[in-house]
């Protein structure tokens, strides 16, 4: 779903609705306070908040943080391509672990180690990637990789890409599932809904890779 609007529109402020501190406020409010009854009614029917807690893990991604910066780069556009993917899916992976610790009242980054991440079915896992495992252990992945992508855009040397982990699309979309990730082996939650903001920040040739 895309969504369109002039800057100050309020598609920042509607994304962040669904992420899980802005749930976990309105869970906790909504009892008290006359304001939130409406909000919570709607997120209800929606399928957001139930009876037995949040439901869907929601988390918010940037695009204003350098990806761009990856087009400057003096090699193959087919790395380009693969480097970007790799910096979008080791971010994805990074927010939702962070989101599924908030929603179970965990510390982060100190409680990974409690999430299990369970292998997909039918969902061939690139390598290196650690599932199944826990969360540390794809916490620590998604760190690396990030890391290293990061300091390649930020070196003045001879770009040394071969060694870097590259991928062709948003592959943490399949092994994040809601069916995958469980704490005290129960599932975190029914859904997950990752939201892409500050789009037009990326290059043209950027945004049509995300929405092919």
């Amino acid at each position: 779903q895309i969504f369109r609007s002039a800057p100050g529109g309020g598609k920042t402020s509607l994304f962040r609705v669904f992420t899980p501190t802005s749930l976990l406020t309105l869970q906790g409010s909504v009892s008290g306070s006359e304001d939130y009854k409406e909000l919570f009614s709607k997120m209800t029917d929606l399928g957001v908040i139930s009876n037995k807690g949040i439901e869907l893990l929601g988390v918010m991604l940037s695009c204003a943080r350098n990806y761009a910066t990856l087009e400057d780069l003096n090699i193959d556009p087919v790395k380009k391509k693969r480097l970007f993917f790799a910096l979008l899916n080791a971010r994805m992976t990074i927010a939702i672990l962070r989101g599924a610790l908030i929603i179970k009242h965990l510390k982060y980054p100190d409680d990974l180690s409690m999430i299990k991440i369970r292998r997909p079915e039918n969902f061939e896992i690139p390598i290196k990637v650690p599932i199944p495992g826990t969360g540390q252990d794809l916490y620590d992945w998604a760190c690396s990789v990030e890391t290293n992508v990061c300091e390649l855009i930020d070196s003045f040397g001879p770009m040394q890409t071969q060694s870097l982990e590259g991928y062709d699309g948003l592959h943490a979309l399949s092994f994040l599932k809601a069916d995958n990730i469980f704490f005290n082996e129960k599932k975190i939650c029914s859904k997950i809904l990752v939201m892409f903001d500050d789009v037009h920040k990326l290059t043209e040739a950027q945004r049509q890779e995300i929405v092919t």
